[in-house]
């Protein structure tokens, strides 16, 4: 990424609240947050232009089928049917990519906290591959 491109932030499927928290937080620090349907986001190739997705889970099978998407890094939000704990989860090295998970309700500086953990992560990883 060339260092006049801004970060860009995509929120999958989430409330218009989100999206305006998101912005209120991170476009003042230069980052572009775009709302997107699921949908849209598969169809127009989005998540490939995007630095970080949040995802709001609806379904089971949108979980599995986000499986297939790119190695950008994600917060996926939702009702936890996994063993996941409250708090966001760190991702392990055998995962090959980066992920948070926040069950509903969560709190918006949860919310933040795990975008930017994986915000340096992607920076720190992109240093040491440069």
């Amino acid at each position: 990424m060339s260092a006049d491109r801004r970060k860009r932030l995509l929120v999958v499927d989430g409330q218009a609240e989100t999206t305006e928290v998101l912005r209120a937080i991170f476009e003042p620090r230069g980052m572009e947050i775009d709302r997107v349907k699921a949908e849209t986001n598969r169809v127009s190739g989005n998540d490939q232009e995007a630095n970080l997705i949040v995802l709001h889970e609806q379904t089971d099978a949108s979980s599995k089928s986000d499986d297939q998407r790119s190695a950008v890094p994600r917060v996926i939000i939702g009702r936890m049917e996994r063993s996941q704990p409250r708090q966001a989860s760190k991702p392990t090295p055998e995962s090959g990519s980066s992920e948070r998970y926040l069950s509903e309700p969560f709190h918006y500086g949860e919310l933040v906290q795990a975008i930017e953990d994986l915000l340096a992560d992607a920076d720190t990883d992109q240093q040491r591959a440069a």
